[in-house]
């Protein structure tokens, strides 16, 4: 839960799917699929608890993305948030 875990996002074609995967199996990252939806944020699915909501904004760039995490685990708040790298579109 406060650690970073390295994750893969992957954005179905019609923007309607997100599934998050966690790259090192084992370790305390999300692993599954929701339906996305855009607001203010960007592209957002909500996993059930306790793996939390998931924005994507794209960056002007083309190339990278904002990713932020918000969940609330019992007393804690998260708030997190990374640059992710798109690695290859179809």
């Amino acid at each position: 839960m406060f650690q970073n875990v390295e994750h893969v996002i992957v954005i179905d074609n019609n923007e309607k799917m997100m599934t998050v995967s966690q790259v090192v199996s084992g370790s305390e990252g999300v692993n599954g699929s929701a339906a996305a939806f855009v607001d203010a944020d960007g592209l957002t699915v909500k996993f059930p608890w306790p793996n939390g909501t998931w924005a994507l904004k794209p960056n002007p760039d083309g190339k990278t993305a904002r990713v932020r995490l918000t969940s609330t685990f019992g007393p804690f708040s998260m708030d997190n948030s990374a640059t992710f790298h798109r690695e290859h579109s179809n």
